[in-house]
């Protein structure tokens, strides 16, 4: 039952003799309004920021991990499962990014990281080592 129901029974008793849609009115005015929670984008320029996650979904007794890397600007993701998230998968899953969206972004936002220490040198490694290997593809087929 809404509060004016409640209320109207009481009031009735106590010789009230309008109607609910007259006290739902009255009733309505003391009503705390909600305000809604803005919501404010991060916006980022174009090819300055992926943000790499992994997330838990279940699947009966096993959960399977699923690699998310999304680009700031345009929030295109790339997702790829495991079944763990150990360095081995962090590495791969930003390889395969790096490879899917055709570049490495300026900068790498990691969050919730179990293994957050160790995955800033792990990170950079694996974009020094992809960026050292475009770079020699790009010397190979003479592309600047």
């Amino acid at each position: 039952m809404d509060p004016a129901t409640v209320l109207f029974d009481e009031v009735v008793e106590n010789g009230y003799q309008g109607g609910i849609a007259q006290l739902r009115r009255f009733v309505c005015q003391f009503k705390p309004s909600i305000v809604p929670e803005v919501v404010v984008r991060f916006e980022t320029q174009p090819g300055q920021q992926m943000q790499i996650d992994f997330t838990s979904i279940r699947r009966g007794k096993k959960s399977l991990k699923a690699f998310v890397a999304t680009l700031g600007y345009s929030r295109a993701s790339y997702v790829k499962f495991f079944d763990n998230e150990r360095a081995e998968s962090w590495q791969q899953g930003l390889r395969e990014a790096f490879d899917y969206f055709g570049g490495v972004p300026q900068e790498v936002l990691c969050d919730n990281a179990k293994s957050s220490s160790s995955n800033g040198m792990l990170m950079q490694k694996v974009i020094i080592n992809y960026m050292s290997k475009c770079f020699k593809c790009r010397k190979i087929t003479g592309l600047n």
